[in-house]
């Protein structure tokens, strides 16, 4: 069995701040929240703008989280299932989430590595992990392509007009832990839904870059959900995201029935972190 060496380095994010008046969703579709736009304060930190990240270099076996500077990353292909279960492990619980005992309740670690806004269609390039145990305590994971930021193409088209521009602000889910339940949507079929109000940043540059330093109430609008699959066409928003966690329809399928693996129903941990690419 490799030898393990872990160590944690803290980082603390740009403060985002605003008054606490909700805010409608933010997805392309469906919209499912009402409620009233809110301006920008100067007030108290969020809890979800100081994600902490975990360092774990396993020796011997390829890129770990360490090797790109104590970013979190994906775990590498050679790690075995229990190693991997580890390594998402330790950034889940690094970052205040906590990974669940109870047999077949899933936790859920994503991992956003930022886009250049210049890729319009948006792009499957973060990537997210299921971590369980079964009955036995044997340890399981399963990895998928994913989404955690805004298509471009929805840029002044979706979202809350924070700033009372004129033009709508598309919104970015902060970093930080969230409970999420299984249900449906009559556009996007299955669903996960927060259980609870998130925060989330505003892009009122029209960059999607994410830096003015406003933010808002989404309600429980960010969703989980199937994205599209490619397109040539550049007016099309291949991952279908004004602000959801999105999946390829393929991956989406497979996430879905991974859920339900082992007697998982219900609700699960999600804990959202920035990272880089392995």
């Amino acid at each position: 069995m490799p030898t393990r060496t872990s160590h944690r380095v803290h980082h603390r994010t740009a403060s985002h701040k605003a008054r606490p008046n909700p805010t409608r969703a933010h997805s392309p579709k469906p919209k499912t929240v009402a409620g009233r736009t809110s301006q920008p304060a100067r007030s108290s930190v969020s809890t979800f703008e100081k994600p902490k990240f975990t360092a774990r270099a396993v020796a011997g076996a390829g890129a770990g989280v360490g090797d790109v500077g104590d970013v979190p990353t994906v775990a590498s292909a050679d790690l075995t299932e229990a190693e991997k279960f580890e390594h998402y492990s330790d950034i889940i619980t690094a970052n205040g989430g906590t990974v669940s005992t109870v047999p077949g309740k899933k936790t859920l670690c994503g991992i956003r590595i930022p886009t250049d806004s210049s890729v319009k269609q948006g792009a499957y390039d973060d990537a997210l992990a299921m971590l369980w145990h079964d009955k036995t305590g044997a340890k399981h994971v399963r990895e998928y392509k994913f989404n955690t930021e805004p298509s471009p193409v929805f840029s002044g088209v979706e979202g809350v007009d924070v700033n009372h521009d004129g033009r709508k602000d598309l919104a970015r889910l902060r970093t930080g832990t969230y409970e999420y339940s299984m249900g449906t949507s009559a556009i996007y079929g299955n669903v996960l839904r927060p259980t609870r109000a998130q925060v989330v940043d505003r892009d009122v540059s029209g960059k999607v870059d994410f830096t003015g330093g406003y933010s808002s109430s989404a309600g429980t609008s960010i969703l989980f959900h199937s994205g599209s699959g490619p397109s040539s066409d550049p007016r099309m928003a291949v991952t279908m995201s004004a602000g959801c966690q999105t999946l390829p329809p393929d991956e989406m399928r497979k996430f879905w029935k991974d859920l339900r693996l082992d007697g998982g129903t219900g609700r699960v941990s999600y804990t959202l972190v920035v990272g880089a690419a392995p």
